[in-house]
């Protein structure tokens, strides 16, 4: 997962990139919004944007209001860095629906706070997979399965919406569209459940003749689900490992822990924050709500954060 950096002047994008590299973020770079709508409609798994608001051809409060008009990008967060005074555009912000403000010159400090802050927030393509087993009452190993159905259903159902030789009808796609959405909810799989029912409204409205086919949010979203599935996938293991060494697992990982791990690109530097234990140092790991029976991850050991949110004049 990946977080996309849209700003025309190259060295403010380099900038803001290797600050959030060093941590552990992967991101992305787009030099105009129409860039960073061709990588968008790609599919790239990205879960957030900042954006800079003075830029040729399209200006980035422009640029969010189109990103929200996209049913499928309309919850995407949105982070303006910006060497503007607020008075000029902060009647804006809520308008637009931007998520954070974080100033220019860039303040890493501050940008990965905010960037913390948001996480938190943000929902995680699965519920606790506690609630789940306990809602379904199924093992571990069938739940994992059943994501995994999931995910190839997702992927076929995206492929055979683009197969120019044998193209679905608008009744087909948004009827099967439908029913995924049943399933995924089933799991605990909200967020992309969420997606398949405003994708099938979308599609329902489609005129007759007009072609029917997924928006590339869902290509975005199934990969997240993937991803997501992977990590508490290996927060079973590490809790088996756990386990069978005789410790006793409490509590699973924090929500924001989680997405930090999706967003991990590579060990960052050794003298950067968050390199003893190669995540980015924003927050510790929140604890769950009740003891995790099984499919759970010992929460790492808080660290400390780079620094504290600094308050802006917002």
């Amino acid at each position: 997962m990946k977080i996309l950096i849209l700003d025309d002047d190259k060295i403010c994008r380099r900038v803001t990139s290797e600050s959030l590299r060093r941590t552990g973020y992967d991101t992305i770079e787009a030099g105009s919004a129409k860039e960073a709508f061709e990588l968008l409609e790609k599919g790239e798994p990205i879960v957030m944007i900042i954006t800079d608001i003075r830029m040729p051809e399209m200006n980035g409060f422009d640029f969010a209001a189109q990103v929200r008009s996209d049913p499928g990008l309309s919850k995407m967060p949105i982070i303006i860095c910006t060497s503007l005074e607020t008075k000029a555009w902060l009647a804006q912000m809520e308008a637009f629906g931007i998520s954070a403000f974080s100033p220019k010159p860039v303040n890493a400090n501050h940008l990965r706070g905010k960037i913390s802050t948001i996480l938190q927030e943000e929902p995680w393509p699965l519920e606790e997979t506690f609630r789940s087993l306990k809602r379904l009452d199924i093992s571990v190993e069938d739940y994992f399965a059943c994501l995994d159905d999931l995910a190839k259903q997702l992927d076929d159902l995206i492929a055979r919406s683009e197969n120019e030789s044998q193209p679905m009808g608008r009744d087909d796609l948004a009827f099967e569209l439908e029913a995924v959405a049943g399933g995924a909810q089933n799991l605990g799989a909200q967020r992309i459940s969420g997606v398949l029912n405003r994708e099938t409204d979308r599609v329902k409205a489609l005129a007759d003749g007009q072609k029917a086919t997924v928006s590339p949010s869902l290509k975005r979203e199934t990969g997240m689900l993937k991803l997501a599935t992977l990590i508490l996938k290996k927060e079973n293991e590490e809790s088996i490992a756990a386990r069978s060494a005789g410790r006793v697992i409490t509590r699973q990982a924090g929500k924001e822990a989680r997405w930090k791990t999706a967003l991990v690109s590579k060990q960052p530097p050794p003298d950067a924050p968050g390199a003893t234990t190669g995540e980015p140092a924003e927050a510790p790991a929140t604890p769950s709500e009740a003891a995790v029976p099984v499919a759970s991850s010992e929460a790492a050991a808080p660290t400390p954060a780079d620094a504290p949110p600094v308050p802006s004049n917002s």
